[in-house]
């Protein structure tokens, strides 16, 4: 693994493995989170000291109050401060005089109510960043660390019992939805590790617990909800770090349409920002992005149980019922898994183990075997996994309700045996077998649906891991672009003091001096120069109105194709003319830009804006005329790879076009991630540039060329 430095992970010791806890606004009764929080340190076994804080009490819960946290004559590793909002910033005061290592906000009342929230929240951010002691929150719902018994988290979803520690850590700017995974994970016999409630996050960050969790050796999963990213470029890093330490991060992210956005923003009170930018950010750096809750607890599961990476999308699936393998087949294949044929081996060796009516082929049946004689089991699926044809073993069990026991002990003990990963299915039956075999590290689903999911995400980060296991891959220094800044004082001469939308001969210029080729093109003042320029390029030529103030040049009639003279140049640019008179008579008009006719090819589409969120975002899809129409699009953030790029490309629905040999070469495909990877490099080294749109890009057998361009200047 990758040694990264240590600056990266805050010091959370105190918030999360605390010795002594002073309760600021302890209270006796238990409908009040003060008194919750008391009271569930104590239930859960918390070993350390807790400490009250109540000027009116002498005791609370059996323990002696303190009036005042500045009296306590003892090291405070953690303050929980429930307070009312107007209360909270004197009370951190006091914890920061004290010494107290870090706080837990629960108080609510801040920016999440609005403008008078926000000015006490405001206040409390200036206390925290001239002080030293860590606040999570504020409208925190707690944090708990169910390895050091040490629960504080006062949400009902959680109830002591027997060992609940897990291999999973959770983070979420929900208070409610943390109790509701960790709850969840429990009961489904998996455990958690630690649980957080970011509330408002002004201090403790996302990122400071994905950190945190990834240098702790009993986590090997850490989730997440959240509604806004505060901090960008601060959350790639912990999502990069956490993986180079072979922690997996999956995360769900609220917010998705305008009313979920509404929602996010009035709950958190910060920007939401736009959902499938979000995404695609969040997968680009490493982490699994899920669309629900039912998918964030699923993934936890997997990642935290399958230790072992497939090397490939190859199904070996053994069921007692046909009609489950059928439906398996078809979800795996829906996901674009495949069930090939077992080896002639395999078939022979498992039909030693079948009734005469049972089916070695992939997927297997073995009807009632497993009832029968269920000590077949794991030789069965020892069979299976020694096949060269498989990548992924999945037992899936339905309606099991006799020898529950032994057939999950089968399972587990092949799990231990074969060095192939094994993800099972178990339809209706025993709900013990199914914690059974999570507690024999056997991540378990009940439906095919759920199943063919999880075996396809495994796919998606075992083929994410080989990027991590590069060093290179955490080489790129911020903005350490040397092609485009070696030519950033020639590109800021070109643009001047231009500003807005540049008429596309002057984009050409700025892409083209990029290093970003482009169609044959000439710029002509006047008519007679643009007959000589298409002389000069040779027919047939474009002919395109040359305007600022025009940036939709063919919706404005100022685009004709396929011109094969000289007289049609001269009838064609006295069309255009009258044309834009009409229809844009305040434009002002710097000529025309005649350019070479490409022959057929694939149009793609490359573009950039600026997101107020994660800044420069790029995007890659089909273009031409039809681009918002088709939508079929990928979106990068900078900076990014060649293989980011390829694999964007891969997610497009005409991939099997552009992997046609027969219409696109690879060194055509290579020219367009080379236009992409220097858009992305420009966007970070002009941020006075705001948006580009390359639409179409003309890619084929022996050129990959821009056909127009706009690039717009703040």
């Amino acid at each position: 693994m990758i040694n990264r430095e240590e600056k990266l992970v805050r010091d959370l010791s105190g918030l999360l493995e605390p010795k002594t806890i002073a309760v600021v606004g302890a209270s006796e009764n238990l409908a009040k989170p003060g008194g919750r929080a008391v009271r569930y340190l104590q239930s859960f076994g918390f070993k350390g000291k807790i400490i009250p804080i109540n000027p009116g009490r002498e005791y609370i819960a059996g323990l002696k109050c303190h009036k005042d946290i500045r009296d306590i004559n003892e090291k405070i590793d953690l303050a929980i401060i429930s307070l009312p909002a107007e209360l909270v910033c004197n009370s951190l005061k006091n914890c920061q005089i004290a010494g107290v290592d870090a706080a837990v906000v629960y108080s609510s009342g801040f920016s999440e109510i609005g403008p008078l929230g926000s000015k006490i929240e405001i206040k409390l951010r200036d206390i925290i960043f001239n002080g030293e002691t860590l606040v999570c929150g504020p409208n925190s719902q707690g944090i708990a660390n169910f390895h050091q018994s040490m629960v504080a988290y006062f949400s009902s979803e959680l109830k002591p019992g027997l060992d609940q520690t897990g291999p999973i850590g959770f983070a979420g700017h929900s208070g409610v939805m943390g109790g509701i995974v960790a709850n969840e994970c429990i009961d489904r016999g998996i455990g958690m590790g630690f649980l957080v409630s970011l509330g408002n996050e002004i201090d403790v960050s996302i990122a400071d617990i994905i950190n945190y969790g990834a240098t702790r050796k009993k986590i090997k999963v850490i989730g997440a909800y959240i509604e806004c990213v505060n901090q960008a470029e601060k959350l790639r890093e912990s999502i990069i770090f956490a993986r180079s330490q072979g922690v997996y991060v999956v995360l769900l992210k609220g917010g998705r349409d305008e009313v979920g956005l509404r929602a996010a923003a009035s709950h958190t009170a910060a920007l939401a920002g736009n959902w499938n930018t979000h995404c695609a950010a969040l997968r680009q750096w490493g982490a699994v992005v899920v669309e629900d809750i039912e998918t964030l607890i699923d993934a936890l599961e997997l990642l935290s149980l399958c230790n072992i990476p497939t090397e490939g999308k190859n199904i070996g699936l053994l069921t007692n019922s046909g009609g489950i393998g059928v439906l398996c087949a078809d979800a795996l294949g829906s996901v674009g898994l495949s069930l090939p044929n077992f080896s002639a081996e395999t078939e022979k060796n498992l039909s030693k183990t079948l009734p005469s009516f049972g089916s070695p082929k992939n997927p297997a049946d073995v009807t009632l075997k497993w009832l029968t004689n269920p000590s077949v089991i794991s030789k069965q699926l020892q069979v299976v996994a020694e096949d060269q044809n498989i990548d992924i073993v999945i037992p899936f069990p339905g309606v099991i309700r006799q020898h529950t026991d032994k057939i999950t002990e089968q399972i587990g003990d092949a799990n231990k045996l074969i060095s192939k990963p094994m993800i099972a299915g178990w339809f209706g039956g025993d709900p013990e077998g199914p914690k059974t075999l999570r507690k024999l590290g056997v991540p378990v689903y009940r439906t095919p649906k759920q199943l063919a999911h999880m075996a396809n995400i495994l796919c998606e980060q075992s083929l994410l891991n080989q990027t991590f296991e590069h060093e290179a891959f955490f080489k790129y220094e911020k903005y350490n672009v040397p092609v485009i800044n070696l030519k950033s004082n020639e590109l800021h001469e070109l643009i001047g003091k231009k500003r807005g939308s540049l008429s596309e001969y002057d984009s050409r210029t700025v892409l083209s001096h990029c290093g970003i080729p482009m169609a044959k093109y000439k710029h002509s003042k006047d008519i007679k120069t643009a007959v000589a320029a298409a002389e000069s390029i040779g027919y047939p030529v474009a002919l395109k109105i040359s305007s600022s103030d025009i940036i939709h040049k063919a919706q404005s009639g100022g685009v004709l194709l396929n011109l094969r003279s000289s007289n049609d140049v001269t009838l064609g640019a006295n069309e255009i003319l009258e044309r834009v008179k009409e229809l844009h008579p305040l434009a002002k008009v710097d000529g025309f830009l005649i350019e070479e006719m490409i022959p057929d090819s694939i149009e793609l589409i490359v573009g950039m804006k600026r997101d107020p969120v994660f800044g420069p975002v790029v995007t890659v899809g089909t273009g031409g005329s039809m681009v918002e129409l088709l939508s079929d699009y990928d979106l990068l953030v900078p900076p990014f790879n060649n293989n980011q790029v390829i694999k964007a490309l891969n997610t497009l629905r005409i991939e099997s076009t552009l992997n046609d040999s027969d219409k696109v070469s690879s060194e055509s495909i290579l020219q367009f991630v080379e236009i992409v990877r220097i858009l992305g490099e420009l966007s970070l080294c002009l941020p006075e540039i705001i948006e580009v749109d390359i639409n179409p890009i003309k890619i084929g057998l022996d050129k990959c060329v821009a056909v127009d361009s706009v690039v717009i200047v703040s």
